[in-house]
């Protein structure tokens, strides 16, 4: 299975579980780097499961198929640019975020 898995320090102590069913009339928005307003935001088709425990880990699994969407990335202070993400890409959630099929 694919996930991701991160601590959130500020949420723990309870538990929780969500079942997304992902439709194009909703924007999804990923942040990667909120320091540099890096993120990936569009609208697609799939599930996603996301997960919170006691001790604040957060566990996100599932794949999006992209009907349209984009990549802002900023490389530190020199340089940005968003990437157009073509319709048929994915967007899956395994240790780390990755995109196939993209640009």
């Amino acid at each position: 299975k694919a996930e991701i898995v991160n601590k959130l320090p500020g949420l723990s102590g309870f538990t929780m579980a969500l079942y997304a069913d992902i439709t194009p009339d909703a924007e999804i928005q990923m942040i990667i780097d909120p320091r540099y307003d890096d993120r990936i935001k569009g609208s697609g088709r799939g599930l996603l499961k996301m997960e919170l425990t006691k001790q604040g880990d957060f566990t996100m699994y599932g794949k999006v198929d992209i009907e349209q969407g984009d990549y802002k990335l900023t490389a530190m202070e020199f340089f940005s640019r968003k990437f157009l993400i073509q319709k048929g890409s994915s967007i899956s959630c395994p240790e780390t975020l990755w995109i196939s099929s993209w640009i």
